[in-house]
């Protein structure tokens, strides 16, 4: 079968008032490889699993899938599912965080209170962590106090 190949990489000038082609593919005519007719019949034939029956086309399995109202959704079922979950963070709730959080930073008592229970929380980390702790200066530093390393 044959068929006109057009392609858009053409190079055209204007030469004397007409329009040339100097550059880029030529049309040119080519046989199809691939087929233009998708067939019905499948690889292997299949056992339909509701009627046991063995069938060899798509179009067969379509009907039997249509006769007895069934689907198929291979590995796309979670998909069609609709989403059901409830928003976590709501305007209320997102508005009493905000307030509590002002009123912590306005208020020395309660912001004292906030990193006294972050100073404990990373001291139980570091218990943790075998009293593994990262030194306060490094051994850099405290050559260059010391005059050591210049």
């Amino acid at each position: 079968m044959l068929y006109d190949l057009t392609m858009a990489r053409a190079i055209y000038k204007f030469i004397d008032g007409e329009c040339v082609q100097v550059g880029g593919d030529t049309l040119k005519s080519k046989e199809s490889e691939s087929p233009f007719v998708h067939q019905d019949t499948l690889k292997q034939p299949l056992r339909h699993p509701k009627t046991d029956e063995m069938v060899d086309s798509l179009s067969r399995w379509n009907a039997i899938n249509k006769e007895h109202k069934l689907e198929c959704v291979g590995n796309d079922l979670l998909s069609r599912r609709k989403d059901n979950f409830k928003e976590k963070i709501t305007d209320a709730r997102f508005n009493d965080a905000y307030e509590e959080a002002y009123n912590i930073e306005t208020d020395p008592f309660k912001r004292n209170q906030r990193v006294n229970r972050q100073r404990e929380e990373v001291e139980k980390f570091y218990k943790a962590q075998n009293g593994k702790r990262a030194p306060a200066i490094t051994a850099r530093e405290l050559a260059q106090m010391m005059g050591i390393d210049k």
